[in-house]
């Protein structure tokens, strides 16, 4: 919604599958003004999908054929920033032995991620010592400048602030060529973030020089996993290379 609101060109079309009188699954699907496509809304999105109980590829598949079959002024679905895991794909097994069912598959980007020990001294550990070494180094560097990293909650920030203090630091890092450009991307941030901030979707860890907030990092939360989505620093800082 937040992304056809600041979006002119994007128009929601929005599948949804019941049981009886309880919602099963919902695809939110947009339709661009100039496109026979139909596809997920937001390009600041790094993981889409069929929104439904992980393990119920019966409703997933169902959408996916309603969607295909029911086409409401587009001729094709492109599904991007799928995980291999994801409902999506997974349904698609489902849907193989369906022959009016065509679709085709693109590996396009690799996302590397970590499983974290224990502590953080067993996650050292695991690390090559030119790693630790440079680590110890850029930690004194920050110790020596008198700053400290932490994490701010909805308890000691106010999540309406968090947007602007977001952008700010975003943009003095990356001034050119960033996805926040946009003010339609701007918008959303300012949007969005606040409400997931708040009720602990979206976490937030900042580098403070004493008082002063001079770089940040956004992470959102699933069950059980972290993902690093979007940060910034004043330039002033980076010989400390906060984003690291």
């Amino acid at each position: 919604i937040a992304s056809c609101r600041h979006n002119s060109s994007l128009r929601p079309h929005v599948i949804v599958a019941r049981r009886g009188e309880k919602l099963a699954g919902i695809l939110p699907l947009v339709m661009s003004e100039n496109s026979k496509e139909a596809t997920f809304a937001n390009y600041l999105t790094d993981y889409n999908d069929v929104i439904a109980a992980t393990k119920d590829l019966e409703t997933t598949a169902a959408l996916l054929r309603f969607a295909c079959s029911q086409p409401n002024g587009y001729t094709s679905i492109t599904l991007k920033h799928l995980r291999p895991d994801s409902n999506c794909l997974q349904a698609m097994n489902l849907l193989d032995q369906d022959s009016d069912f065509k679709h085709s598959f693109r590996e396009t980007l690799i996302c590397h991620y970590l499983q974290l020990p224990a502590n953080h001294d067993s996650f050292l550990r695991s690390k090559d010592s030119r790693f630790r070494k440079r680590l110890k180094r850029l930690q004194a560097l920050a110790d020596k400048a008198g700053l400290s990293a932490v994490e701010i909650n909805p308890d000691n920030f106010q999540p309406s602030q968090l947007p602007d203090l977001f952008l700010s630091l975003h943009l003095q890092r990356r001034k050119v060529k960033s996805c926040f450009e946009l003010s339609a991307a701007q918008n959303f941030v300012v949007e969005t973030l606040p409400a997931l901030f708040e009720k602990r979707a979206i976490r937030a860890c900042v580098l403070m020089d004493r008082d002063r907030i001079v770089a940040i990092d956004l992470y959102t939360t699933s069950h059980n996993s972290l993902c690093v989505w979007n940060g910034g620093f004043l330039e002033e800082f980076g010989y400390c290379s906060p984003g690291k």
